[in-house]
């Protein structure tokens, strides 16, 4: 069984149990590098967006980050799945 936890603040990082901080912070920091390297509005258009508002990490023993959000106007219009060693 997976648990989510959504990371609005540094205060939820607490709500991740202490066995597992390690890895919900190592993938933290790939969606860091993610958001910062990779610029949407050339693929698709000057609005668009990562949703970089929350942070959610899924407990599933696996290393790496799965998906990322994608917004125009703040709005969610889709997600791009397959990311980093995430698979």
């Amino acid at each position: 069984m997976t648990t989510e936890y959504q990371i609005n603040s540094l205060n939820d990082f607490l709500d991740v149990p202490e066995d597992k901080q390690k890895q919900c912070l190592e993938d933290f920091g790939e969606w860091l590098t993610f958001c910062r390297h990779h610029s949407l509005s050339d693929e698709f258009g000057p609005h668009t967006t990562l949703s970089t508002d929350e942070f959610s990490w899924i407990d599933d023993d696996v290393r790496g980050i799965s998906d990322v959000s994608l917004s125009v106007n703040g709005y969610e219009i889709g997600r791009l799945s397959e990311i980093g060693e995430a698979k």
